[in-house]
């Protein structure tokens, strides 16, 4: 049964309204003069959708920038993985009425396509089990490909949600259960194969053959390389004692979270997103937090200044101690890391430390690849 959401009037071209009907948060959105409804909150992290941003036809998540199309709530580009319900509606009059059936769904699956050697036999790999290449293998299967789909990490896990590591997961509000992208079933299921555990160490174009760090090899028809990046590290005096972490992987997440049950103190160096959070969440778990880098301001040259004071502020109202326009001299200790010395001759002590100063491509395997000439 249609319910009146809204009068026609209500909204101008390019505006939309959040409503609620059967306990379901719903989009209304007035476009080229039509009215459009779909699902109101983000499949990715829940986002309120009403909080975003629509540019021509594409609605664009608040929080992370997923795209969805506001006709159809088709998923236009990731970090979403569904796309959104859209749900029936219609202009009568003056009105703008709206149909929400019990228990109707807020996210849409896509639908994947089988795996059918026997029609392609086209071997396509995926080097990297991130976000990335998780939603390279849905891609493929949503739009047709029968093929043999593998995708190869050196991680011992399926891909799993690498943004949450500095955030909830630190904090140890996320339970392990919410991290994988994908259950072994799915994979599984939509004929994607998975090989976890094994690092390449040569991808060869003019062969079509990729080696791994053990000697095996595996043949392709394509290639996708989607290994991201990995942390970068101080080379100062001392950087090699222990419970010093870059935070990066699920191990590096893992192995912060033991090590914070002991301590009291935590240095986090650098002002960069991944800085930022860790200390946020490190801060909700009772420990000292103190933020060094060489910036005047968190962000100043993302955000600039005005804006980086701002994000400062909440830090420090959350407990975080800041020590900026400042740079590492070293680190001292017997085996693990006891202080932290800065440029400026002070120093602090410490009972582990996180660093944050940005990452470089994971391409070191790319030995034969070279860049096409203009």
């Amino acid at each position: 049964m249609k319910e009146e959401v809204a009068k026609v009037s209500e909204l101008k071209n390019g505006e939309f309204k959040k409503v609620v009907l059967n306990k379901v948060r719903v989009l209304v959105c007035r476009l080229k003069n039509e009215f459009f409804a779909v699902s109101a909150s983000c499949p990715h992290y829940g986002a309120p959708l009403d909080k975003g941003f629509l540019h021509g036809e594409r609605l664009i998540c608040p929080w992370h920038h997923a795209c969805f199309d506001i006709k159809t709530g088709k998923l236009l580009e990731p970090p979403s993985r569904n796309s959104l319900t859209k749900y029936n509606l219609e202009v009568s009059g003056s009105s703008v009425l709206l149909e929400v059936p019990d228990g109707s769904k807020t996210i849409s699956k896509p639908a994947l396509t089988d795996r059918n050697i026997a029609e392609d036999s086209r071997n396509f790999i995926i080097v990297g089990g991130g976000a990335s290449g998780n939603a390279a293998a849905h891609s493929l299967r949503e739009e047709g490909f029968k093929g043999r789909i593998v995708m190869i990490t050196d991680e011992d896990r399926l891909p799993y949600d690498r943004p949450n590591l500095s955030k909830h997961f630190l904090e140890g509000r996320a339970k392990e259960q919410w991290m994988p992208l994908e259950t072994v079933a799915f994979y599984e299921e939509n004929g994607i194969e998975t090989i976890t555990g094994k690092k390449v160490v040569n991808l060869d174009p003019q062969d079509k053959t990729i080696t791994f760090d053990d000697g095996e090899t595996l043949n392709y028809d394509k290639a996708l390389v989607a290994t991201g990046g990995s942390a970068n590290k101080l080379r100062v005096p001392g950087s090699n004692l222990g419970f010093i972490y870059t935070l990066r992987s699920y191990d590096d997440a893992e192995d912060i979270v033991k090590r914070a049950e002991n301590s009291s103190s935590a240095v986090v160096i650098g002002a960069s997103f991944i800085g930022m959070e860790t200390a946020h969440s490190l801060t909700k778990r009772g420990i000292d937090v103190t933020v060094v880098a060489p910036e005047k301001v968190p962000f100043e040259k993302v955000f600039g200044i005005e804006i980086g004071n701002m994000f400062k502020k909440a830090h420090e109202y959350s407990g975080v101690r800041f020590m900026l326009d400042t740079r590492i001299a070293g680190f001292e200790g017997n085996k693990n890391v006891k202080r932290v010395m800065f440029d400026n001759g002070e120093s602090i002590n410490t009972d582990m430390v996180i660093v944050g100063v940005g990452i470089k491509p994971a391409t070191d395997f790319l030995k034969k690849v070279k860049p096409e000439s203009d």
